[in-house]
């Protein structure tokens, strides 16, 4: 299932368009209007496309459909139909994703994983009404978060000034009020139990931990690059001077039909991209504005 980007014109390739008696002849001169594309958005109700241009034969039975903002305007499963007369149906399925989500997989964005965004509000609201509620069991008085922040600063400055340990006595110096309860928190028992830079350091999960695994965790949900076993990396060139087709989508079936996804990619700086099979034959297809490729092209893994 190929990702289209939410709210955004693209032209997908669908085929291929077969003759309905033998059902290998290619059907390269087809009239694919408007009302003859069919289109599902996440379930709803079948409708011709929106956008009004036919759809063009690039080859072997391939054609070009554009669709507008409004095709693809719609979160989820995105269904097309085309049942043209004197060619076998085709149908493909693809799924619609918000922009960011898109430009992170296959662009320079990142995903949204900030505090707000795993919440749904702001985290610091929370994280001090959790403070505060802690305190006012704790410390008599219903302090509040920010006060205690200001008292701990004004400890930090009597500590290195006079080089004071009981946190009972720095708080007395500062005329705040707060009567300490037996069994209070003091300086002593929190540098005691302090959670340290070492604790920390030793516990903690790695940049290069969390970014590995990740990217494996993202890479076992999708399943982008194929699920095999067998790392293949596929090269896309100009046939003229051999070089390399940068950011050209290309994906791979276990069908010559196109019917049966198994993975999918975009092309490097190289014109490579890496799948991972298992082995046996595949069809590659390949696609980039202002570029007519041979699909399919039949590879062997092993």
């Amino acid at each position: 299932m190929l990702w289209l980007k939410q709210s955004t014109v693209v032209t997908v390739k669908i085929g291929p368009f077969v003759d309905e008696d033998d059902g290998k002849t290619a059907e390269t001169g087809l009239t694919i209007s408007q009302a003859d594309v069919r289109l599902s958005m996440n379930g709803g109700n079948i409708a011709q496309k929106t956008e009004s241009t036919a759809c063009t034969h690039d080859e072997l039975g391939i054609y070009g459909c554009p669709l507008d903002a409004t095709d693809t305007g719609t979160l989820g499963r995105l269904q097309l139909w085309v049942h043209e007369s004197g060619a076998l149906p085709v149908w493909h399925e693809f799924m619609v994703v918000p922009a960011n989500v898109w430009d992170s997989m296959f662009g320079a964005d990142k995903l949204q994983v900030d505090a707000t965004q795993i919440e749904g509000g702001d985290a610091t609201d929370a994280i001090n009404a959790a403070v505060d509620a802690a305190l006012d069991t704790a410390i008599p008085g219903s302090p509040t978060a920010d006060s205690i922040n200001q008292r701990v600063a004004a400890v930090d400055d009597l500590t290195q000034a006079s080089g004071a340990g009981d946190l009972a006595a720095i708080l007395a110096d500062t005329g705040g009020g707060v009567a300490l309860a037996d069994g209070a928190i003091t300086a002593a028992k929190i540098a005691t139990n302090a959670i340290t830079a070492a604790k920390i350091a030793a516990d903690a999960i790695g940049a290069s931990e969390l970014a590995t695994d990740a990217v494996a965790a993202i890479a076992a949900a999708v399943h982008l690059a194929g699920a095999g076993a067998i790392t293949f990396t596929y090269t896309l060139t100009l046939a003229a001077d051999s070089s390399a087709i940068a950011d050209a989508d290309v994906w791979v079936t276990s069908d010559e039909a196109g019917n049966t996804l198994v993975a999918s990619g975009e092309t490097d700086e190289n014109g490579q991209v890496v799948f991972y099979l298992d082995a046996g034959d595949y069809y590659v297809w390949a696609q980039k504005a202002g570029y007519n490729f041979s699909n399919p092209d039949k590879e062997t893994v092993s």
